[in-house]
């Protein structure tokens, strides 16, 4: 029995070894090339700045929101036979996850411009993706419950708005208004989502991209 199960999982025991192990022998070279300590690369923010647990939650809680949405697109993509509708899915599963490594890591605002990459032309960038995006899939997408992707959309405009003509003005606006909005934004783009995969599964949508 565990013999089978050894042949049967070989790639994806060799797979989880190769991700493994290639993060953590990144994460070890970076130590060893800047001298950045350890502990600071592999420990959690809040036990590294020694930091109360309640420190970034909204922004905590969107990261688990980007990863979730992910998740759900990437494996109800498995189990659907409509090429167009998995791909959707696929498609939507990796600019997820890629948002989400964004907010976790703060590309937009640190390491693109650190490299010489302004803010505001990575954040048009994202734009132009989204825009494809919505494009390619247009006929998909109007055949879903897109006004839940319309408030999410909507959602995280008026955060991008607010951030770039409105921080100024007060902490009310800044810390609550722009985060605000871009959470409710999230909100909508992962039950957007969870009910997508769901009706394609099920056959509730069919496939017309």
């Amino acid at each position: 029995m565990l013999k089978r199960q050894f042949k049967s999982l070989q790639l994806s025991i060799f797979l989880i070894c190769f991700i493994s192990f290639s993060i953590i022998g990144a994460i070890f070279l970076f130590h060893a090339v800047e001298q950045v300590p350890l502990k600071v690369l592999t420990r959690d923010i809040v036990s590294t700045g020694d930091l109360p647990v309640y420190i970034g939650l909204l922004s905590q809680l969107g990261i688990f929101i980007w990863a979730a949405t992910a998740a759900i697109c990437l494996f109800a993509s498995q189990v659907l036979h409509s090429k167009g509708n998995q791909r959707y899915l696929i498609i939507a599963s990796a600019i997820s996850l890629y948002l989400g490594i964004d907010d976790a890591f703060l590309l937009h605002e640190s390491v693109f411009p650190a490299i010489g990459i302004h803010q505001k032309i990575v954040i048009a960038s994202y734009g132009l993706l989204m825009a494809v995006f919505l494009w390619n899939y247009r006929k998909t997408i109007l055949s879903t419950d897109y006004l839940l992707m319309a408030i999410a959309f909507i959602c995280f405009a008026t955060s991008i708005l607010i951030d770039n003509l409105f921080w100024k003005r007060s902490p009310l606006i800044t810390n609550l208004l722009e985060d605000g909005a871009k959470f409710v934004g999230l909100v909508a783009w992962i039950t957007y989502f969870a009910r997508t995969a769901k009706q394609f599964i099920r056959g509730e949508r069919l496939e017309t991209a």
